[in-house]
Parts: C-alpha cells; structure tokens; sequence
C-alpha cells in the first residue's frame, strides 16, 4: 500500500491489480484466484495501517479486513479497468475502521483488558446494550446472506449502502423501473430468514 500513501505510483502494479480486481468480479475459481492475490498483496499494509492510522488492535484490523474483502467481492463487477485498486482499497479500509471506532463498543473496556480469562463474561457497552447486540447480530446475518448469495448482496448494498436509486438500480440490471422495485422486495423477502434471530433484540 505504499503507493497509495505518497509514494509515485507503479503503472505495472496498477495494471496486475487491476486485473486482480476483474478475476474477483468473474465469480468462481478466478474470483477466488484473484482475491488470494489481492488478500496477499494488502494484507500486510492493512495490519500496519490499521494500527499505525486508526489505532486499532490486531483483531480489529482482522475484522476490517475481513469486511474489506467482502466489500471488494460486492463491487469489483462496478470497478473501472482503467483506475488504480490501490486507493480504492485504502480508502474502504479507512472508511470501515472509521465505522468501528464509531462503535459504543469500541469504547468499552474489559475489566480484564485484553487477558480476559477464557469463557469470562465481558459486560456489554454502557448506553444501548441491546442496539449493540442487535448491530452484531444484524452484520452476522448479512455477511451470512453474501456468502450464500453474493450477487444479490451486492446488488442490496448499492441500494442500502451505496444509496442508488431505483433508475442507476435498474440500468445495473437492465431491467425496467418497475422489474427492479418487484426484483428488490424479492431479494428483501430472500434476506429476512438470515435476520429474523435479531428481531427480538431489534425491538428490545
């Protein structure tokens, strides 16, 4: 990742990732090829840069890394042949780090530290214990979906998280306005199994 950081950026480094980042969108065995690259390519600069920028501790870098990649699964198929993965990368390592420092769990602190003994319960974040356990649970549910069905989730973030409307939804599918609205609560009804164990504490 040193490019990225202020180093002059390498043309042939660009264009091995780039190609990386198109065998992930491939699906199948060449996604699986291309996110090894990639996974040993960054995995390093993360570890550093989440420790080094943001401060977090190595099983939280892990954690952003592991949603870094997820991320790059969902919208490798949207990234442009001609730009450079590396920045790309950077800035979802920075912008998901951010996102768990915002966490009121991040700023819970074990009475044990980090040698808690095995099997100890750790008391939950002061303030929303239940709007935390219920976010916890409610990630675990979409990362479930999006290893099942990857399209799919990927085609909800853009909606949810990327903030698409129904007309960008519905040139990404190449369907009419009113097929991607009926595609949409389809994919919403095929995602409810994976949250229905967070809707007690949703409404704790």
């Amino acid at each position: 990742m040193n490019e990225a950081e202020g180093g002059r950026p390498n043309e042939a480094r660009r264009i091995e990732q780039a190609s990386w980042v198109r065998q992930v969108a491939l699906g199948g065995r060449a996604r699986d090829s291309g996110l090894k690259k990639l996974f040993d390519a960054y995995d390093a600069g993360v570890m550093s840069r989440c420790a080094r920028r943001h401060g977090l501790t190595h099983s939280e870098a892990e954690e952003v890394w592991q949603d870094v990649v997820m991320q790059i699964c969902q919208r490798a198929a949207d990234f442009r042949p001609e730009a450079d993965p590396a920045p790309w990368i950077v800035n979802m390592v920075d912008s998901r780090a951010i996102d768990l420092l915002r966490k009121p769990s991040r700023r819970h602190e074990s009475p044990y530290g980090d040698d808690a003994p095995e099997g100890a319960a750790v008391p939950p974040p002061q303030g929303r214990p239940a709007h935390f356990a219920a976010d916890e649970c409610v990630q675990r549910g979409l990362q479930e979906f999006a290893r099942e069905h990857p399209q799919e989730a990927r085609f909800i973030a853009l909606r949810d998280l990327e903030g698409l409307d129904i007309a960008q939804l519905a040139v990404q599918l190449g369907r009419t306005e009113d097929a991607t609205r009926t595609y949409l609560k389809t994919l919403r009804k095929k995602l409810k199994p994976f949250l229905a164990p967070c809707l007690d504490l949703l409404v704790s």
